[in-house]
């Protein structure tokens, strides 16, 4: 729909993957509050494969975005760190994080950090 000063996109409950993301983490959170690891490991599986690259691409460089950017990758990142410490297969396997969604990503450094070589 126009509007000024430009476009308004309106969807429903659950179209945009970002909110469909946090539901699936949500879910799986109960699960592993509920001491249900494998159920918890397959909603986290879920919630990360709904990825297809870093978040928000097509608008990561402006500045209105920067910040849903810098959280979503966050986000990703802490369900991944939890979700490998459940059920998941070892690395490599047909169902593991890392070769289902290209992840883990390489390991970011502070400003503290040395460079190993």
């Amino acid at each position: 729909m126009t509007q000024p000063p430009g476009y308004r996109l309106q969807i429903e409950a659950g179209q945009l993957d970002a909110s469909r993301f946090d539901q699936l983490v949500t879910a799986a959170r109960r699960e592993l509050d509920d001491g249900n690891a494998e159920a918890a490991a397959a909603g986290l599986r879920t919630a990360l494969g709904l990825w297809r690259g870093p978040a928000l691409s097509d608008v990561a460089d402006f500045a209105f975005a920067q910040a849903d950017v810098a959280r979503l990758e966050e986000a990703r990142l802490a369900r991944w760190r939890t979700g490998s410490k459940l059920t998941w297969p070892a690395a490599g396997t047909p169902a593991s994080p890392a070769s289902s969604t290209g992840w883990p990503p390489p390991i970011r450094c502070g400003s503290g950090c040395a460079a190993s070589g």
